[in-house]
């Protein structure tokens, strides 16, 4: 179940970026997850199976037709389960009712970029210790028809 995040449990998100860490996420990048939280944002959703959070992300819109899907993660325990692919039609279906969109854009890791290929993203750039030394940054992006 996809829910929105400002009923839920701070801690269990901060939880759940823990359990990424370091695969996934650098522990430098812990804060601004807490900073962009206290913003509550607007496009933040949580992921609920048998009543726990198991995953989060959300998106913004970068202009009118363009979106970027932001602070995508799943809780290790669940990885490879289909969490992360359940967020990402969700977010692009209402990105999609919201606005006339034409492109969808990320930023990842060359630990995730797989995971975005297998739905349609492609590589745009790359940058070396982008988010921490041996963490590099792979911009995507997917067109829309």
């Amino acid at each position: 179940m996809i829910l929105s995040y400002e009923n839920s449990n701070k801690q269990r998100l901060l939880e759940i970026f823990d359990s990424n860490v370091p695969s996934y996420f650098d522990p430098s990048e812990r804060q601004q997850f807490i900073d962009y939280l206290q913003k509550v944002p607007k496009n933040y959703f949580v992921f609920s199976r048998a009543g726990r959070i198991v995953g989060s992300g959300g998106f913004l819109f970068r202009s009118k037709i363009e979106g970027r899907i932001v602070w995508l993660m799943v809780d290790q325990s669940v990885h490879n389960k289909g969490v992360g692919r359940e967020l990402m039609h969700y977010f692009e279906d209402e990105m999609k009712r919201q606005v006339e969109l034409k492109l969808i854009s990320l930023m990842t890791s060359q630990h995730t970029d797989q995971f975005y290929n297998k739905l349609g993203y492609r590589t745009i750039r790359t940058e070396n210790d982008f988010w921490a030394k041996g963490m590099h940054l792979y911009y995507m992006e997917k067109q829309l028809k």
